[in-house]
């Protein structure tokens, strides 16, 4: 008995999936050497996406996928390089926007959409090196940004079970590192990063969080911690090897540390409702801490 090729049993597996599909578009352009792309939109439900994928350079490689009953999004992936590698997924979901633009050496950008309503990912990386990643998942209306210039830099935005939030990780320089995770309703976090080996990590879990944490320098670390409503906090750091962690638990808390200098280290912890700590450390190897 004859069996299929591969390539022939991908062939029946596509045009099988997309039996019940409907009115989708797929648009690739691909200029130079060696580059690969794949666009799926695949099984029932799956109808009105549109997938727009385009390549310059060489050895780049695109996959968009939308199946599970993705309806009206879209996936835009545009590479202008060499080795840069983008993928984006949409699933049972609706609405949805994805968009990856690299531009440079072996960059790597992610969006993960599952079970999204309206919502939007964005990655921009113009470098080498560079990796980002945006995961959206049983949400509506959330926005995850990941804004990348330079080398080696590690960006991710993470929802679960969202409804409008907005995550930003803006990133410049080298070997930066800034995760954002986001769980409930309206939350808000803006993280920029400018210069060499900066951490900053925020874990926002409730309703109308805000978290705005600025580095500027080398080495820099800012850990960010919010649980409940209405919680604002912002971090801004200017120097070397500066160490801030916040902690709000409660409502309606109100946090601001500033560091200017060398080997500063702040604590502030905050529980209950309606606190205000602020701190400022300007020089070499001070600490403080403050419990509420």
């Amino acid at each position: 008995m004859k069996t299929l090729t591969p390539i022939a049993a991908a062939v029946l597996f596509a045009v099988s999936g997309t039996a019940l599909a409907a009115g989708n578009t797929a648009t690739q352009t691909q200029i130079g050497l060696g580059n690969t792309a794949g666009a799926f939109q695949i099984g029932p439900g799956v109808d009105d996406n549109t997938i727009d994928q385009l390549q310059i350079g060489i050895v780049n490689d695109a996959d968009a996928v939308q199946f599970a009953g993705e309806n009206d999004s879209s996936i835009s992936q545009t590479q202008v390089g060499i080795a840069n590698d983008a993928y984006s997924l949409q699933a049972f979901g609706a609405f949805n926007n994805a968009s990856v633009l690299q531009v440079g050496i072996a960059n790597d950008g992610d969006t993960f959409q599952l079970g999204q309503l309206g919502s939007n990912a964005l990655i921009v990386q113009v470098g080498a090196g560079n990796e980002a990643d945006v995961l959206q998942v049983l949400g509506a209306f959330n926005t995850g940004v990941v804004l990348q210039s330079g080398a080696g830099n590690e960006g991710e935005v993470n929802q679960f079970f969202s409804v409008g939030s907005l995550g930003i990780v803006n990133q410049s320089g080298l070997a930066n590192d800034a995760d954002t995770d986001q769980v409930g309703l309206f939350n808000f976090s803006d993280t920029t990063q400018v210069g060499v080996a900066n951490n900053a990590w925020v874990d926002q879990v409730g309703i109308l969080n805000v978290s705005d944490v600025n580095q500027f320098g080398l080495a820099n670390t800012a850990d960010v911690e919010q649980f409940g409503i209405l919680n604002s906090q912002t971090t801004n750091q200017l120097g070397i090897v500066n160490f801030a962690a916040t902690t709000q638990v409660g409502l309606g808390h109100m946090s601001t540390t500033n560091q200017l200098g060398i080997a500063n280290a702040h604590l502030t912890f905050q529980f209950g409702f309606a606190e205000t700590a602020m701190a400022t450390q300007v020089g070499l190897g001070n600490f403080g801490v403050i419990v509420q």
